[in-house]
């Protein structure tokens, strides 16, 4: 069998780089399988048996992600006809998926097209209007998927899987990922079991774990073990169920000292009064908060008096009379006696809803990496679980950069949570070069060696990132928990409203944060980067291989 060591020891840089980010999207995956396909040679130190079974795993993992997808279906198909055969369910799925309707990309380009908050709506009525034509093909269901799950709304989604002849293991699949979006996870396991009867594929097996981690089940550990060892490629896989049998994914004490919960907040008066509830129903220790009000010109004043009194003492409430900008505002509660004081402070977005134990959460993270100047977690949308907007930033792989024509250049990072609903993937702990701004801990360590945020990068975007890279130039740590979710009032994906002078904004900031760093910078950032990636998925491999108590 192939054992994680032996592979990720014996895989080529390119494909090892690529892999660590994640091992999910049908994307990355494939451009790993081009890499066996055209470099073989490179692939020498693996024996030609475990290549041919990771060719095949990987495959299969692509269209566990996409099993609309015509390439990849096509993909095995042929490796089917090339004698590495699939078992018939799968191979049935994957032949009708690879057929592909000729008016097809008319509708693709169509959705690609639109933007906005009523996207959604006009991709359901097309999505259904085309199904209705042509039941049988699934390409299709990328943009339902998107519009449907990871919008948060899987009763339309069912509604629409019953217009398609769809073949039974991707049945049975959607029906069963149909119950997870709805949260349903015991209904949802016994769905999995189902599909897996059809076919026993890793990522079916590693969704019926979660379903069963979700109902805190024991059994959850060894499936994900279980489903680990059948695809000892994914890195997250690796990852999440060491973290689990570590116990790591449980959330102990805060951060150790003084610490600050630091607010400001510009003319959203009723999503900052929803955050300050969330805080204020939290663990929160001994931390003291501040809130600062950004020239706000709404009911934000008032919102401060009042959560001020219901905090009893532990809240501080500013007032500026004119928005200064994020970085500003940033810098100004840095000087603030509550955070100047602090070993720790923790900058919170005024739309982001905590769950009780988010500092005991980060505190977990602190206590697995002591050397980490910065800390963070995942962040999803609101009511959409599975709609993930940030996850760990790294620099992108080479590989990957060059199988994306959008793609070129040194500075390239990741976006590993775009575009289809999440299962999982990111709920593990390791090193990144970045964290969402969102929910962000500086440790006071970080905050004496690198110092603030840079004002030119005002009135927002992007000073976050620069900073947690500054902060890498300057060997500091980088952790994410992706065992901590918080929500997010902000949406992603095609729920996302975004006018044109923030968007000018933003892409003026990125250029800024482009023209930055040199090359030889960037390297040195991606480099160390990768290396810890690296030494941690071996650690995580040495410790499952490991004989269990």
């Amino acid at each position: 069998m192939l054992t994680p060591r032996l592979l990720w020891t014996a895989m080529p840089q390119a494909a090892r780089e690529t892999l660590l980010l994640a091992a999910h999207g049908g994307r990355r995956l494939t451009a790993v399988i081009g890499h066996i396909l055209d470099h073989n040679a490179d692939w020498a130190g693996l024996p030609p048996a475990d290549l041919c079974a990771l060719l095949n795993g990987l495959a299969v993992a692509a269209w566990e992600d996409a099993p609309f997808d015509p390439q990849i279906c096509s993909l095995l198909v042929q490796l089917h006809q090339q004698n590495q055969p699939l078992p018939p369910p799968l191979l049935r799925a994957a032949a009708q998926g690879a057929r592909l309707p000729e008016d097809c990309g008319d509708l693709v380009q169509r959705l690609d097209n639109l933007s906005g908050s009523e996207s959604v709506e006009r991709t359901r009525a097309q999505v259904e209007r085309y199904a209705k034509q042509r039941p049988d093909a699934l390409l299709p269901l990328f943009f339902a998927v998107r519009a449907g799950l990871k919008a948060g709304d899987p009763d339309w989604f069912a509604a629409y899987c019953r217009l398609l002849r769809l073949p039974p293991l991707l049945r049975r699949g959607l029906e069963a990922d149909t119950l997870y979006a709805r949260g349903d996870w015991a209904n949802a396991a016994l769905a999995y079991d189902k599909a897996l009867a059809l076919c026993p594929l890793p990522g079916l097996l590693a969704r019926k774990a979660q379903c069963l981690y979700k109902q805190e089940e024991s059994q959850a550990v060894d499936l994900f073990r279980q489903a680990a060892a059948l695809a000892p490629w994914d890195t997250g896989l690796l990852l999440r169920a060491a973290d689990l049998q570590a116990g790591r994914d449980r959330p102990t004490a805060p951060p150790p000292g003084k610490g600050a919960v630091l607010l400001y907040s510009w003319n959203h008066a009723q999503d900052l009064e929803e955050t300050l509830a969330a805080l204020l129903a939290s663990d929160l220790g001994e931390a003291r908060v501040l809130l600062l009000d950004n020239g706000s010109t709404d009911e934000t004043a008032a919102v401060a008096a009042r959560m001020t009194a219901n905090f009893a003492g532990r809240l501080r409430a500013l007032r500026l009379p004119v928005n200064v900008g994020a970085p500003a505002a940033r810098n100004w509660l840095l000087q603030e006696p509550e955070a100047a004081q602090a070993d720790w402070v923790v900058y919170l977005d005024d739309d982001a809803l905590v769950p009780p134990h988010w500092l005991r959460a980060l505190g977990t993270a602190a206590a697995a990496f002591p050397d980490a100047g910065i800390l963070g977690c995942q962040v999803t949308d609101m009511g959409a679980h599975m709609a993930v907007q940030s996850t760990d930033l790294h620099f992108e792989s080479d590989l990957f950069i060059r199988q994306d024509a959008n793609k070129s250049g040194l500075f390239n990072l990741t976006d590993l949570c775009s575009p289809l609903p999440d299962f999982g993937y990111f709920q593990y702990i390791r090193p990144c070069l970045s964290v969402t701004g969102c929910c962000h801990l500086l440790r006071r360590s970080s905050l004496d060696a690198v110092g603030g945020f840079d004002l030119q990068f005002s009135p927002s975007q992007f000073d976050d990132l620069e900073r947690d890279l500054r902060a890498g130039l300057k060997g500091e740590n980088v952790v994410y928990n992706g065992h901590l979710r918080i929500q997010h009032k902000k949406r992603s994906g095609l729920m996302c409203r975004v006018n044109h002078r923030q968007a000018v904004n933003a892409l003026g900031n990125s250029t800024k944060l482009r023209g930055l760093y040199a090359e030889d910078e960037i390297r040195r950032l991606r480099d160390a980067d990768f290396k810890r990636l690296f030494a941690g998925l071996l650690q995580a491999a040495k410790q499952l291989c490991a004989p269990t108590p």
